[in-house]
């Protein structure tokens, strides 16, 4: 334990002269078992004085009022000594020095850079009393108070940051549902595919109808008509081209990624022991139906497509092939 060698400061040996005539009274620091800073974590047996950042606890205590002089003492220095209000808060404190004197323990607790409690070590040690190599009984108990306080503040902590976690996610689901509720009704409201494959077919309709053409021509013309019919399959092809543009469009769409933000949400809340305050069961269902018909429209779209493209093609070559036979 701690022996603070400082030299003394004349009014801190007033603080401590009455602080040491306390003691030797059965009244030390603070005595007296109805003043406590900390209710519910003092001992009976013991008594306490408080700064506005350190703490004076002389264990045993007995059951008279501390001298009013201690106190009055205690702030000539400005350190305001009392015994209950504007404490520092247990869990910020730690032991400054654990000393002893006759029959009694005393253990001087500060925070920050213990200033005060440096000085009370100074003075207490000026008046005879001394450490030893392991902790008392009154220090343990401290001890043991402050860690328990620092565990429930943690907890405090931990279930304040699970709350704001939990308001954060929930105001982030109800996002999350509104976009997907409009992705869904976008995906399912998308007629890009069929205008695509009814541009497709009344291009084949006008290819054909450039082919009939040729079959009718006389040689002076079917290379003319012929070149036509190729044309026609040309922007065929090229609305294939079209189609298929659309259709990586359809892929790219945000509601995939909307289903697997609110799926994430929603997991993220359980993990937290929480339940979604927007139920996204109705809009997860229907976002999945419309996934699944849009992959089913793009399936059947893309073998159209391929066939009138085939079809075109094939169009094109049997025009080619009749008018090289003028040749």
């Amino acid at each position: 334990m701690r022996s603070p060698g400082y030299s003394v400061d004349p009014v801190r040996l007033t603080i401590i002269t009455a602080v040491t005539a306390c003691a030797f009274t059965l009244a030390v620091a603070g005595c007296g078992t109805t003043h406590s800073g900390q209710p519910g974590q003092r001992s009976p047996n013991d008594c306490r004085i408080y700064s506005q950042d350190a703490r004076i606890t002389v264990a045993p205590a007995d059951n008279g009022a501390c001298d009013p002089a201690l106190i009055q003492n205690l702030s000539l220095n400005g350190a305001a000594w009392r015994y209950t209000t504007a404490v520092p808060q247990a869990g910020t404190l730690s032991i400054t020095c654990d000393l002893f004197k006759n029959q009694y323990e005393a253990v001087v607790q500060d925070t920050g850079e213990q200033l005060t409690g440096r000085n009370a070590c100074q003075m207490l040690t000026a008046e005879g009393w001394t450490g030893q190599q392991q902790p008392g009984p009154l220090a343990e108990q401290l001890a043991k108070q402050q860690q328990a306080v620092i565990k429930a503040q943690a907890s405090q902590q931990a279930a304040q940051k699970r709350n704001q976690q939990i308001s954060g996610l929930q105001q982030t689901l109800r996002s999350d549902i509104s976009k997907l509720t409009q992705g869904r009704a976008a995906l399912e409201n998308n007629t890009s595919l069929a205008a695509d494959v009814l541009k497709m077919q009344g291009e084949l309709a006008y290819e054909r109808g450039e082919y009939v053409r040729v079959q009718h021509d006389s040689c002076t013309v079917r290379a003319g008509d012929a070149y036509i019919a190729q044309g026609d399959s040309d922007i065929v092809n090229s609305d294939a081209d079209t189609l298929q543009s659309d259709i990586n469009s359809l892929y790219a769409n945000p509601v995939n990624g909307d289903l697997n933000a609110v799926r994430q949400v929603v997991s993220e809340l359980r993990n937290l022991g929480a339940s979604p305050a927007a139920n996204p069961t109705t809009a997860l269902a229907a976002a999945n139906k419309a996934v699944s018909n849009s992959d089913s429209a793009i399936a059947g779209t893309q073998q159209q497509a391929s066939d009138l493209k085939g079809t075109a093609d094939q169009v094109a070559q049997e025009a080619a092939t009749l008018a090289a036979q003028c040749g």
